[in-house]
């Protein structure tokens, strides 16, 4: 893989300043951000928290009474997370539609961010870029709409089966789909997020072979969430 200019985070000017004290966190995408039981059993993924409790850690949710609630789903696709029908991690069973599931957590006091990082698996079993793309559009609109600050993040490259994957793909062919897709989320994030977290974008993210940053040729380990952690930080505080 080669090693890209670092894009770190981005931000649209939208008016004054947004306030994070006490700041309602909320997380959507696929095992980049949740995995483990009761989805998939005995899976781990390295040492180290999950990337959204890391970021509780670091300053300023450590100590502005910000909360976090991880409603991401191992192994769903975009599209299920719009409509629904994925496992619920949380242990309640399927989850529902994007209405029910994420904008369920909506804090009538708070104020509500929502971090979206996905398109790698709805790459991975659909294979079709536009579609992708579009489809992560459509779930990052109607969230701003419902009342969110939406944080939207770039995909990952992978490799990790010997064969192709479930669309057909080489993972060369999967990984330049991937490229593309974080190139049109880099062109065109401000017209449905208010703030970009470019992952991809991280060199130490660059090669999913690198066993000091991923485990398995496509989750991170402990030490790559950190750096996921500090990008989506660093990007939600560009939110105006």
């Amino acid at each position: 893989m080669s090693i890209r200019h670092f894009h770190s985070v981005n931000k649209a000017d939208s008016g004054p300043a947004f306030s994070f004290t006490n700041a309602n966190l909320v997380f959507d995408g696929n095992s980049w951000t949740n995995y483990g039981a009761p989805c998939f059993s005995g899976e781990s993924y390295g040492s180290g928290d999950k990337y959204p409790n890391q970021l509780l850690a670091l300053s300023p949710w450590s100590s502005n009474g910000a909360i976090i609630n991880n409603r991401a789903t191992s192994g769903q696709t975009t599209g299920q997370m719009i409509s629904g029908g994925a496992c619920a991690m949380d242990g309640s069973g399927v989850r529902g539609n994007s209405a029910a599931y994420v904008d369920s957590q909506l804090s009538l006091t708070r104020p509500n961010i929502l971090v979206v990082w996905e398109v790698g698996n709805d790459l991975f079993f659909n294979g079709n870029t536009t579609d992708a793309y579009n489809r992560l559009v459509s779930y990052c609109s109607a969230r701003r709409t419902a009342g969110w600050k939406v944080v939207v993040g770039t995909p990952l490259f992978r490799q990790y089966l010997a064969g192709p994957t479930p669309a057909g793909d080489t993972w060369p062919q999967y990984n330049t789909k991937i490229s593309n897709v974080c190139g049109l989320i880099r062109s065109n994030w401000s017209t449905f997020a208010d703030a970009l977290a470019d992952m991809n974008a991280a060199p130490q993210l660059d090669d999913p072979l690198d066993g000091t940053y991923f485990v398995d040729g496509v989750h991170p380990s402990g030490a790559g969430r950190a750096v996921v952690a500090q990008i989506v930080s660093n990007a939600i505080l560009t939110i105006n």
